[in-house]
């Protein structure tokens, strides 16, 4: 995963209760070389979240896209400042995974979406995310 992310693909602390803006902000962290047009991935994403809420449980949501607009898998992850809904009415989520990966690249996302499940089970990691407020560390929690 270290080769998907790193510390500009952190924002910690975000506040706002805006899903469209949470998905923007998070986009914008992913560098031009890798996202061949903005508008057009935030809408393969927003077209995933439509089929399906993306809430995992754990206050974790991983929205996710395969899309022919970055050429290479990318995880960029969000810390809120305040629990929100996200799109489920039950359940509010603090910790934003986004993840996007090149339209072929099928096996990569499933590898990745299975990786990031695993630590989203483990309890120490998910207590790391809340107790850590520094990009360097958090880099090191995620890519552990």
């Amino acid at each position: 995963m270290e080769n998907f992310i790193n510390e500009n693909n952190i924002i910690l602390n975000l506040e706002t209760e805006d899903k469209r803006e949470i998905i923007n902000k998070m986009t914008e962290t992913i560098s031009e070389e890798k996202l061949l047009n903005k508008e057009k991935f935030i809408e393969d994403v927003f077209k995933r979240e439509e089929m399906e809420n993306t809430v995992v449980g754990f206050k974790v949501a991983i929205p996710h896209g395969k899309s022919e607009f970055i050429n290479s898998p990318q995880i960029v992850f969000a810390k809120l400042k305040e629990e929100i809904f996200w799109g489920d009415p039950d359940e509010k989520v603090k910790y934003i995974f986004l993840l996007g990966v090149p339209a072929a690249s099928a096996g990569e996302h499933i590898k990745i979406l299975m990786n990031l499940s695993k630590k989203i089970l483990d309890e120490k990691f998910r207590e790391k995310l809340e107790m850590t407020d520094d990009k360097g560390e958090m880099l090191k929690i995620i890519t552990e």
